[in-house]
């Protein structure tokens, strides 16, 4: 029985070839797989994507938002996202000006959790406006757990300064 519309990107990596994904449940719920587009492993740790995964989270929130309101789905909703895998990972993927992977500057710890789950309550969904602090307060938690305490995500240098980096979200 089909419980979602889903769409995806089929690779051989996975046993069901779901690697990339997006779906809408019957229940009103999104669920969101990135699969190599999210992280990648290298060296006996994973790379994850900063710039990718806080670009898609936030692309995935104006989705659902479309949805509720077509569907006109009640509330409240959870927000979760979880990054498998993160121990002794690092972070690449940055803004513009920020020094990449595998330059030791750019990661000046490796994350030291072997996973992160990330959650949020949220009684009202968010609007545009809302939905761009909700995601950034994503990325800066997933920055926060590898101890950094500037925002990568966000372009250092260039025109798009203190900005998302579009540029680097593909």
């Amino acid at each position: 029985m089909l419980n979602a519309a889903v769409r995806s990107i089929l690779l051989s990596h996975e046993p069901l070839g779901l690697d990339s994904y997006i779906a809408i449940c019957r229940n009103g719920g999104l669920d969101m797989g990135l699969g190599p587009d999210g992280a990648r492993e290298h060296g006996g740790g994973r790379v994850f994507w900063l710039t990718r995964v806080v670009g898609r989270v936030w692309a995935a929130i104006d989705l659902y938002r479309e949805a509720l309101e077509r569907f006109k789905v009640a509330g409240p909703w959870e927000c979760t996202v979880s990054l498998l895998k993160t121990l002794r990972g690092c972070l690449s993927n940055f803004g513009e000006g920020w020094a990449e992977y595998p330059d030791p500057r750019a990661n000046l710890q490796a994350c030291r959790e072997k996973n992160l789950f990330w959650r949020r309550e949220l009684y009202e969904w968010p609007g545009r406006d809302a939905a761009r602090e909700l995601v950034f307060s994503f990325g800066a938690w997933i920055e926060d757990s590898w101890g950094m305490r500037e925002r990568h995500f966000l372009a250092r240098t260039g025109p798009r300064a203190g900005q998302f980096d579009g540029s680097r979200y593909q």
